[in-house]
């Protein structure tokens, strides 16, 4: 800062009490009134000095005054309020015209790195006071906050995730799957962590599955019907309630109408004869009998050259009942179904036929106690054991529906076997019956009705 310093001597006698006014906005000047000179910066505002050093008009608060005693030395005079608060001698150890430093700013506005409550007003400091406040998180180095207003969106419903809301989000549901109860095979397979896994459709034979988008297509090129299909299209269906009594001979038929079948027999006490039902569903009942002989028994059969099978399903139905079951001293077995003339010992060469026999007396048959099913043609058989246990004193229900590429076996209105090979191609006749193969208590086979239906797809 450029100083311009005029000097001006008084003598003591000449001085007058008059007042002098200097502008300190135009000049810098050093009085001598006898032993006191005065120092003003160049910002000062207007002031009046008297001999005695007084100062008689004091300017603006907060403005420093430099003044300086001949006989004292150099004074800090800070002016708050309009009156002085006393001078100083020094200003941190510097004296005469001392020039301020950044320091001396530190040493009285301290830095902020703690908690401070002087002055007053430092813990009371707004924001909106602060010049150059960043206008983001990140300007302040906060990485991790969570942002006042904020909102995801979780299938399809937005939840606000908003600074002092909680959520608890649980594991979900422990969802799973089950197959009803009852006969069938169920698809549900199992659940692996979330997913739940089903089975697949796998086509068998000459069944066809088609994928539709919504739905699935099962579909039989055989065109096997699900059952009985209505008679305008024409075809054959014959019911045998045995309310006609049992022909031993054709030459029966002439006195009154009885069954389609022919009874024969073999072995001692071996016969065939209506009986009483065991309920009032059991009309017409027939009851087959072992005999006493090993390898005695009944059979009820018909012409061997009935039926040839081809596109058009057949259905044949046997309702069965089995007295006392096979035993490892009396054995026997039953059979049920169509069949043709050639066999080779007790094997038919040409059947589709239910079989129990525990002994499993005919080639590949199982010794088993369950109902089992068999195809044949020339000799080549197909067999299969079902799940189904024979019980003693108990009706069942042996359906059989074919085609000339199919046969498939139900009891009591469920599926059991499936066969698409040995379907045989000859004719086909009727020969149901019960044999003994050891033993010599006489074994019972009761029969309640014979069903065939033939629907034809053209009209003959």
């Amino acid at each position: 800062m450029k100083r311009i310093f005029v000097l001006l001597l008084f003598s003591a006698a000449a001085f007058t009490a008059e007042a002098q006014t200097i502008k300190a906005t135009t000049v810098t000047a050093d009085y001598l009134f006898a032993n006191e000179r005065f120092y003003l910066p160049e910002r000062d505002t207007t002031w009046t000095p008297s001999r005695n050093g007084a100062i008689t008009q004091r300017p603006a608060n907060g403005i420093i005054y430099q003044y300086f005693n001949v006989l004292t030395g150099p004074k800090w005079t800070p002016v708050i309020g309009g009156g002085g608060a006393g001078a100083v001698s020094s200003v941190f150890g510097r004296m005469g015209a001392v020039t301020a430093l950044e320091a001396d700013y530190s040493a009285f506005y301290p830095v902020l790195s703690g908690t401070y409550n002087n002055p007053s007003w430092i813990n009371q400091l707004a924001w909106s006071k602060i010049i150059g406040a960043p206008s983001t998180l990140g300007g302040y180095g906060i990485t991790d906050a969570v942002p006042s207003s904020r909102t995801i969106t979780i299938n399809g419903v937005e939840f606000d995730m908003s600074a002092n809301r909680s959520w608890t989000v649980s594991g979900g549901e422990v969802n799973t799957a089950s197959n009803l109860s009852g006969t069938g095979v169920g698809i549900f397979k199992d659940k692996s962590g979330v997913d739940l896994r089903f089975k697949r459709f796998k086509a068998g034979g000459t069944i066809t599955i088609t994928d539709n988008g919504d739905s699935i297509t099962i579909a039989n090129p055989a065109t096997l019907s699900a059952g009985p299909a209505p008679m305008p299209r024409a075809g054959v269906e014959i019911i045998d309630e045995f309310m006609g009594g049992i022909n031993t001979g054709i030459s029966n038929n002439s006195y009154y109408p009885r069954s389609i079948f022919q009874a024969s027999y073999n072995g001692t006490g071996a016969y065939s004869a209506n009986v009483s039902g065991f309920s009032e569903s059991d009309i017409g009942i027939v009851r087959l009998t072992t005999g006493t002989t090993t390898f005695g028994g009944s059979v009820y059969y018909t012409n061997y050259s009935d039926v040839l099978l081809g596109t058009d399903t057949v259905m044949y139905e046997y309702r069965y009942r089995v007295e006392d079951l096979s035993d490892g001293t009396n054995t026997f077995y039953c059979i049920a179904g169509p069949s043709g003339s050639s066999v080779s010992g007790i094997n038919y060469n040409d059947q589709i036929k239910f079989y129990y026999t525990p002994s499993g007396a005919y080639t590949g048959s199982a010794a088993s106690g369950n109902w089992q099913c068999a195809t044949a043609n020339g000799g080549s058989r197909t067999w299969t054991t079902t799940s189904v246990t024979v019980a003693a004193d108990t009706w069942y229900r042996l359906t059989i529906k074919a085609t000339s590429n199919r046969a498939i076996f139900y009891i009591d209105g469920v599926e059991v076997a499936n066969h698409t090979t040995n379907i045989p191609t000859g004719w086909l006749g009727q020969d149901n019956r019960i044999t003994k193969t050891a033993g010599t208590t006489e074994r019972f086979l009761y029969w309640d009705y014979f069903w065939f239906r033939k629907i034809f797809a053209t009209q003959k």
